[in-house]
């Protein structure tokens, strides 16, 4: 009865994997930027980050429904927005650097630049 409650269960709620997140901050002019990171239910909020500062977070992600969370970067009247992570469409890039040119990211599989 326990392993037929703990399969309807993971059925029913779906496995979950862990999963991390991670915006750097690479501007060349060392000024600091808001990054605002959110999905459909978590709204992460805007959090400043000096030149070479890090924000991470991480969550679980779901196999039926799938997970989304979005960027927006802004600093000296630019804005920046990206997808930082769209389940099952990104592959593995999950390290982001925020450049004037623009965010780009490292393919944890690969070891490629993203842009």
């Amino acid at each position: 009865r326990l392993l037929a409650a703990v399969v309807l269960t993971t059925v029913i709620r779906g496995p979950v994997v862990g999963e991390r997140i991670q915006v750097t901050n690479k501007l060349e002019l060392e000024m600091a930027v808001i990054v605002h990171c959110a999905s459909k239910d978590d709204d992460l909020g805007g959090r400043p980050l000096d030149f070479n500062a890090s924000y991470a977070w991480r969550f679980e992600r779901n196999f039926f429904w799938g997970t989304v969370f979005w960027c927006h970067v802004a600093f000296r009247g630019s804005r920046l927005s990206f997808t930082a992570y769209d389940q099952g469409q990104l592959g593995d890039i999950q390290d982001y650097d925020v450049r004037s040119d623009g965010v780009s990211g490292t393919d944890l599989q690969t070891g490629q630049l993203v842009h």
